[in-house]
């Protein structure tokens, strides 16, 4: 049984957290207001800065600054400043990448552990390497 639970562990993904927020570091921050994104919208596109304000968001909530680890389609199309079609069409991309996971009781958004992941070794990087 001892070599199968070792195996096994090999195919959990998991999210080293602390990474995560150091490679966040200068791009999103908590506040006790809300999750903020650090950088101007204008440099990344639109999937980019859901992801960031989901990230951010999941970072609060990781850090028990509230108690809420998702937001809303209506809360991320305010922010984003994009109308409701656009906001929904990129909310569905992520959701097939399975980055993003719509809940099904709340209706809202969260990154899913997969999002986390790919954000902290692909996307923030090359965010960080095209904004800097």
């Amino acid at each position: 049984m001892i070599p199968l639970l070792n195996s096994t562990r090999n195919v959990i993904l998991t999210v080293d957290f602390e990474k995560v927020v150091r490679s966040a570091k200068d791009l999103v921050a908590v506040t006790e207001e809300g999750p903020v994104v650090l950088i101007s919208k204008r440099k990344l596109t639109d999937s980019e800065s859901l992801l960031l304000k989901l990230l951010a968001t999941y970072i609060g909530a990781r850090l028990g600054v509230w108690d809420k680890g998702w937001l809303s389609k209506e809360e991320l199309q305010e922010w984003l400043g994009k109308s409701r079609k656009i906001t929904g069409t990129r909310l569905g991309e992520l959701c097939r990448e399975e980055v993003v996971i719509k809940l099904k009781e709340s209706g809202g958004y969260q990154l899913s552990i997969l999002g986390v992941k790919r954000l902290a070794e692909e996307i923030l990087p090359q965010i960080k390497e095209r904004t800097s």
